[in-house]
Formats: C-alpha cells, sequence, structure tokens
C-alpha cells in the first residue's frame, strides 16, 4: 500500500515523501530475512484456511483512497504456502458504496484466479472444484451468489459481475473470512505495526515470528 502511494510521487515529492520512504527502507533491511516460504503453511499462523496440497486459492480487498474518490484493490493468489501472484491497484473508477468496490476487488480477483488455474491446467495440474477465494465482505460474497441483490446493483457495469459468472460456472467460490484475519488488507490500508506484521506473516507464510 504504502510502495502504491508513494509511486504516485515520484514528479512531485516532498519532505513527507522521503520521511516515508526512510521509513520503507529501514522496514526492508530490518526484515531483510522474511522473504516467501513455500511449503506446509505454519502451525503458527493466526488463522487456518484450510490449504489443500496443490491447490489454488486466495484473499482480496478494497477500500476507499484517502485522498481521492478512487478505490484501493489487492488481491493475492497463494499456492503452496505462499503468494505466487499479487496485485495493488487505484481503477479509475468511482464507486457509490463499500460494497461496490468490494464486489469490484472480487472480480477483479476473479480475472486472476482464472489466468492462475489455466497455468496450473497447462502445467498438468488441473484444479480439483472451484478455487476459494476469502473477501470479509459478506454484501460481496451475497451478491455473487444471489440474484436477488441484483437491485442493490443496478448501477454496475457488466464487468464487474464477472466474480458472479464464475461463482456460478464453478470456477470460484467467495468464502467470508473475518476481516482482522484478512491479510490482503496489508495492500489497502495503513495498518498499526503489529497488525502490519501479522498480515506480512501471513502472505509470506513465515516460519518465524516477526517482532
Amino acid at each position: 500500500f504504502h510502495v502504491n502511494r508513494l509511486s504516485k510521487c515520484t514528479e512531485s515529492c516532498g519532505p513527507e515523501h522521503v520521511k516515508m520512504l526512510d521509513r520503507m527502507l529501514l522496514f526492508c533491511y530490518k526484515y531483510r530475512k522474511f522473504g516467501i516460504t513455500f511449503g506446509p503453511r505454519s502451525g503458527t499462523q493466526p488463522y487456518d484456511f484450510g490449504e489443500q496440497l496443490g491447490q489454488l486459492w486466495g484473499v482480496t480487498d478494497a477500500s476507499f483512497e484517502e485522498t481521492t474518490e478512487y478505490p484501493v484493490l489487492f488481491h493475492a493468489i497463494m499456492l503452496f504456502g505462499g503468494p505466487v501472484f499479487w496485485m495493488c491497484s487505484i481503477p479509475k473508477t468511482i464507486m457509490l458504496s463499500t460494497m461496490d468496490i468490494e464486489y469490484y476487488g472480487a472480480s477483479e480477483a476473479t480475472m486472476s484466479v482464472n489466468s492462475a488455474r489455466e497455468i496450473m491446467e497447462e502445467l498438468g495440474f488441473p484444479q480439483d472444484g472451484p478455487t476459494r477465494l476469502f473477501t470479509d465482505s459478506t454484501s460481496a460474497k451475497a451478491l455473487s451468489e444471489n440474484p436477488v441483490f441484483r437491485t442493490r446493483a443496478r448501477h454496475l457495469r457488466r464487468r464487474f459481475h464477472y466474480v458472479r459468472q464464475e461463482v456460478e460456472a464453478g470456477n470460484v467460490v467467495l468464502i467470508n473470512v473475518p476481516g482482522k484475519f484478512n491479510f490482503a488488507d496489508i495492500g489497502t490500508k495503513v495498518l498499526c505495526k503489529i497488525l502490519f506484521l501479522r498480515h506480512w506473516r501471513s502472505l509470506t507464510n513465515s516460519p518465524v515470528s516477526v517482532q
């Protein structure tokens, strides 16, 4: 999230941006030994996502950018304990509610999921059943499964409903996860140190507790 914010100020940076860059570099130096770990999820992880060997799964989150009306989207696709694809973006699309941006974020994550499923099939590892995509938005999950909610989403463009199409096709299923355990928050929000390190550990599958 901070890298995304800082990258927009390369042409007109000030003292506050330099300070942010210093903090980012200090973080990278302090935790330089904690890279991505592939393998079984550490038994001390704060939440059990029920990973199955050789099966893709992912997390998605979205929130409003602090200084503009645009949403911030982040999702990560996981395999063998670690992330194999992740994306943080700020699409220039105005949303009307939190449900809208969470649903849009789920659709963007679903596109990445389908790309990963195609690659896995080409490599000889077809996926068994739908890929689980975790979200902390109950509204986005309901909208992806139940057409009754269509009256609440008449203003959304057709491409936003891509996730519903793939849920109906059996390629993806949205699963609710408590917000405090949704480590996709690391790409959409400013977090306190404790929560940031917890999500960092969940994302990278670090076997060592970070302090």
